[in-house]
């Protein structure tokens, strides 16, 4: 057996012992076969003086000479020595084979076993189940992909946002009977909205589009509109309420005394427009003229 000088800083053993072991020959410690070259730390030596860090022979193990107070060894294997870290106690001065040795686990470790709370599986390498306990989705993102909370599936789900981002929704409304995508409802009562017609609002300009969420409207950004067929449209049209369907916009201004003449926004694509029927299509507000709900 040798005594080997390996530098006085901290560092990384393979297998740590908490029983005596005995110090030559290769055998099994904690689960795992000891390899010749591996570092293995004795802690708890029936002599402590023997106790301390040793390079794994076939033979007799050499031990290592560089101990400082305060050193520290992770252990990276083992069955229960996996992820701790462990310290030397003694005060200087420390004389090998002369002082007792006196090891223990080092606060805070690296976190080891069995992972809990929003992580799941085992340290060193969990995995993120939950975000404030709520389920992250197990379909991996793509590129240019979001985490975006789905209330039908209760859980954070990749998304792609537009390149127009929503700038407010309003929720926890009561809306109108069977309410369409694109279709644009005022505030009638408190909390509660109906369809807007431009004959029928003069100073009302607290609007919002129904975007196929429960319960809520879109204020602000990017949002479908469903506009009135056998209309022109092409991008950049100005976009107000239809005075000929409720809940309908069109590319034609009102021109009645008495109508709701207000501008709503652009339309950003015109792509798809069914002449016959009329389809909801892609708009921007205009927040000159919209007042937030």
């Amino acid at each position: 057996m040798a005594n080997i000088w390996i530098g006085a800083g901290n560092f990384s053993c393979s297998l740590v012992s908490t029983t005596n072991i005995t110090l030559s020959g290769l055998y099994t410690l904690d689960g795992v076969a000891i390899l010749d070259g591996m570092l293995i730390l004795a802690s708890n030596q029936t002599d402590p003086v023997a106790s301390g860090p040793y390079i794994a022979h076939v033979g007799a193990w050499d031990r290592i000479s560089s101990l400082i107070t305060g050193q520290q060894y992770f252990i990276s294997q083992g069955a229960t020595g996996t992820g701790t870290l462990y310290e030397l106690r003694n005060p200087e001065p420390i004389v090998l084979g002369v002082t007792a040795l006196e090891f223990g686990t080092a606060s805070p470790g690296p976190p080891n076993g069995p992972a809990s709370g929003d992580l799941t599986g085992v340290y060193p390498n969990p995995t993120v189940a939950k975000i404030r306990n709520v389920t992250v989705s197990a379909t991996p993102p793509t590129s240019n992909q979001v985490l975006q909370y789905n209330s039908g599936t209760s859980s954070w789900t990749p998304t792609t946002l537009s390149s127009f981002t929503t700038d407010l929704e309003i929720t926890g409304l009561t809306l109108w009977p069977t309410p369409v995508v694109g279709q644009v409802g005022y505030i009638a009562s408190n909390n509660t909205l109906a369809l807007a017609k431009a004959d029928s609002l003069t100073t009302v300009a607290a609007i919002g589009a129904y975007a196929g969420i429960a319960s809520s409207v879109l204020v602000g950004g990017k949002v479908s509109l469903l506009f009135d067929g056998g209309l022109t449209l092409a991008a950049n049209d100005r976009v107000f309420l239809s005075d000929l369907v409720a809940g309908r916009v069109t590319n034609v201004q009102p021109s009645t005394t008495g109508h709701f003449i207000y501008e709503l926004g652009r339309l950003l694509d015109s792509t798809g427009y069914n002449i016959s029927s009329g389809t909801a299509q892609p708009c921007v507000w205009n927040p000159k003229t919209i007042v937030a709900l």
